[in-house]
């Protein structure tokens, strides 16, 4: 598992405050965020350098929970 995708599973009141949004993780930290994808992607390639890599994620508008 990657540092950015443990970040998400590991932070959902965070993330909430994205619901509807395009999230960039980069690390620990969400370095840019928006309604659109293009923008995200954009803004958010400024972070990737070297070996850091870019996890872009759509915040659900509310929880999926399945049994």
């Amino acid at each position: 598992m990657t540092l950015e995708f443990a970040w998400l599973t590991e932070h959902p009141r965070k993330k909430a405050a994205f619901r509807g949004r395009y999230i960039a993780v980069v690390g620990d930290a969400i370095v840019a965020s928006g309604a659109d994808l293009a923008d995200v992607i954009t803004k958010a390639k400024e972070y990737e350098k070297g070996n850091r890599k870019i996890l872009i994620s759509r915040v659900l508008t509310k929880e999926v929970i399945t049994t």
